[in-house]
């Protein structure tokens, strides 16, 4: 009876794997051909039909909403025959607050309307439908400085946009704060009734609201002695001999 019983079991094994790969083989092929009658595009373009960390909401809403056919053009037969409903960055801007990308510097991939230079318009496995990661896709036009000796954090963790804001700002080099230094404080926070950690003869060190003499017409900052980024010179100096710049009379 056990020996029945045994075989009983594997034969109801079986079975059960067998209408489970029946029905894995179903959902392979024909849901995939039912999503793709719902949608025509995905016959061709069945990239878009396969899963991914993050779809951009354009593609619930059809592909009507972003692309058209071009009057008196067959579609697939001629080249050029779909074509955008309006021209990018526009496009971009009907869903998209474009006060968001505007300020007194605008970064030149968004000044160029360069939109698909940085994003997917479909669909992602990296964060805002990046065509990369960051900071590699930052490194396809910026130098990428971790080789140096000394690596500010954020630069070395690749945390570009904790600085700097991908499109727009109102601030130089497209920083996130007002000024410079508030954007330094808000990790050094020692520094922040503007003394530098300098003691001893030379007294407090200025940070800022006072005159760089390093460069004439400019306010000190926290960059006139630092590199944001990275040196091969302790503390982020960008050269030897730093103080120097400013201060003729030390030997």
């Amino acid at each position: 009876m056990k020996i029945k019983r045994k075989v009983e079991v594997k034969a109801e094994a079986g079975y059960i794997f067998f209408c489970f790969l029946l029905f894995t083989i179903y959902c392979s092929l024909f849901t995939g051909i039912a999503f793709a009658r719902e949608n025509p595009c995905l016959s061709c373009h069945s990239q878009y039909s396969k899963p991914a960390k993050v779809v951009h909401a354009a593609l619930d809403m059809g592909c009507d909403t972003c692309h058209q056919p071009v009057a008196g053009m067959k579609h697939p037969q001629q080249k050029g025959s779909i074509k955008l409903s309006h021209e990018v960055p526009a496009l971009c801007y009907i869903c998209h607050d474009e006060a968001r990308f505007k300020g007194k510097f605008v970064h030149s991939p968004v000044s160029g309307g360069m939109c698909s230079s940085c994003h997917n318009v479909h669909q992602s496995d990296f964060s805002r439908r990046l065509v990369l990661d960051v900071p590699n896709l930052c490194y396809n036009c910026h130098e990428n400085k971790t080789g140096k000796k000394h690596v500010h954090a954020p630069t070395a963790k690749g945390q570009c946009t904790l600085c700097h804001n991908a499109h727009a700002s109102n601030t130089t080099s497209l920083l996130m704060t007002v000024h410079l230094n508030d954007l330094c404080v808000s990790c050094h926070r020692k520094l922040v009734k503007g003394t530098h950690v300098l003691r001893g003869f030379m007294g407090k060190h200025p940070l800022w609201k006072k005159p760089d003499p390093s460069r004439p017409g400019k306010e000190m900052t926290c960059a006139s002695c630092h590199d944001p980024h990275a040196s091969d010179f302790p503390r982020l100096r960008p050269q030897q001999g730093m103080c120097q710049m400013c201060h003729k009379t030390i030997n």
